[in-house]
């Protein structure tokens, strides 16, 4: 069993909560595609159960009762809250999948979308505790552009891909049972904090804290992620990258996304060569990083 763990921000913490519940939408529908006949679910953490497609059956939605991180909105919410909010919102849906014995949980932002053959990739490939994505893509949604990208655990929250068993004891959330109206308080009895906020509520630890674990960590091998920006709710809000090329119907088919129109736009010469080099940049810049360091 494969399971997905998406929290998405409290409403009076929102812009626009009806934008938010539009992307989580296109998440579901992208993590509801995959190419696969292995079994899978997808919990999201909420503090609102909202309307439920017909489509989203394989989804269960877990309501939280926890307050809103302050009083601000959007990108003006402070980070440290946004990764504590979202440290024990996902750790209320690592509760919630004991009950399905997961071998695998992906955490997935509420706004990105997921590439169709990745959970087939994972089965295929050789067991490990922690599987990374580092090629990708960033979509911009304002320019409605995507653009490959590499090294793209350094930037995105939804870039890896956790053996359940380990996640659960290094966090110490296996000494927990799920249960309505458990706490946040009862989290930080049992998560440390920095395990709480920089590995559960954050993606630029994972590497290190594992590696230095001496646990197993492999490369995704397929493009496994699409970054989406541009949204007005998330901390990343600007697209790195200039040149990104329109959404092609064969892009949006490679996340399962059918409900956003596609670009009929010709794409010329000089268009695509001005985004190969703005990839290739970012390869480069990802092989000269030095992966030892403690924060990617």
């Amino acid at each position: 069993m494969f399971v997905f763990v998406c929290p998405i921000r409290h409403p009076a913490s929102s812009n626009d909560y009806a934008s938010v519940l539009t992307f989580l939408n296109n998440t579901i529908e992208s993590l509801n595609a995959q190419h696969t006949n292995r079994p899978y679910k997808i919990v999201v953490v909420c503090n609102e159960v909202p309307p439920v497609p017909e489509s989203f059956n394989n989804t269960e939605f877990v309501a939280v009762d926890f307050p809103p991180p302050d009083t601000n909105k959007g990108t003006q919410v402070p980070l440290d809250l946004v990764k504590d909010d979202k440290g024990c919102k996902i750790s209320i849906g690592l509760l919630y999948a004991k009950r399905f014995s997961p071998d695998y949980v992906y955490v997935i932002d509420g706004d990105d979308w997921f590439n169709i053959d990745t959970i087939e990739h994972v089965y295929k490939s050789s067991a490990s505790d922690l599987f990374y994505a580092n090629s990708g893509y960033v979509v911009n949604l304002a320019e409605k552009t995507f653009l490959k990208k590499f090294g793209l655990c350094r930037y995105c929250g939804s870039v890896y891909i956790y053996s359940f068993a380990v996640l659960m004891k290094l966090s110490g959330l296996s000494q927990l049972e799920y249960r309505q109206g458990l706490n946040k308080e009862r989290i930080y009895e049992a998560v440390d904090p920095f395990f709480l906020k920089q590995i559960l509520g954050n993606h630029r630890h994972q590497l290190h804290t594992f590696r230095s674990k001496g646990l197993q960590v492999r490369e995704l091998l397929v493009p496994a992620v699409a970054w989406i920006l541009n949204t007005g709710e998330n901390h990343s809000a600007q697209n790195p990258g200039k040149y990104g090329l329109p959404l092609s119907k064969s892009f949006l088919t490679q996340f399962g996304i059918s409900s956003i129109e596609a670009s009929e736009k010709p794409i010329g010469l000089n268009k695509r060569v001005k985004a190969l080099l703005e990839s290739l940049q970012s390869y480069i810049g990802w092989r000269a990083t030095d992966k030892k360091q403690t924060m990617i």
